[in-house]
């Protein structure tokens, strides 16, 4: 594992490459989640990924206490993240 700077909360993390694709993160706040090199490009400009990485920070501390750590593969996966972070906090 090497040191890295969480992209979902910028916090210290560590971080494996998993496949020629993603990384596997393990971060303090996040827990453990996977990430593709595609979000950035996703989410285009700085503030609009700023606004996402919040509600997926939360969606992967989420995931990774249940079990199950997110798997941020594509853009469907990312959205679907989001939305569920947005609906647990209206309820």
């Amino acid at each position: 594992m090497a040191e890295a700077v969480c992209p979902l909360c910028r916090c210290a993390a560590f971080t494996v490459l998993s496949n020629n694709l993603s990384w596997r993160y393990t971060c303090r706040t996040c827990g453990t989640f996977e990430l593709w090199d595609f979000a950035l490009q996703t989410f285009g400009s700085q503030e609009r990924w700023n606004q996402a990485r919040v509600l997926l920070s939360n969606a992967a501390r989420k995931a990774s206490d249940e079990g199950h750590p997110l798997e941020l593969r594509d853009e469907g996966r990312l959205l679907e993240a989001i939305a569920a972070t947005r609906v647990g906090a209206l309820s």
